[in-house]
């Protein structure tokens, strides 16, 4: 359930676009200054994340997750 919450929220821009996952990482880090704290956040948590989208998509092609 988690990975498919995280998929949803980091495929989906703000006003409800499809994105790739590095388009909505790219955007958010974009909005903040490297020094800023939501910034730092978002790049540490941005492997985990990947994850979870990776094995969401898995998932939806019918392939075995990791």
């Amino acid at each position: 359930m988690m990975d498919a919450l995280v998929t949803a929220d980091l495929t989906t821009g703000p006003s409800g676009e499809r994105l790739t996952y590095d388009e909505r990482i790219a955007e958010i880090l974009e909005r903040y200054p490297p020094d800023h704290p939501v910034h730092r956040t978002w790049v540490k948590a941005a492997p985990i994340l990947r994850e979870c989208v990776e094995r969401t998509e898995a998932r939806l092609r019918g392939d075995q997750p990791r």
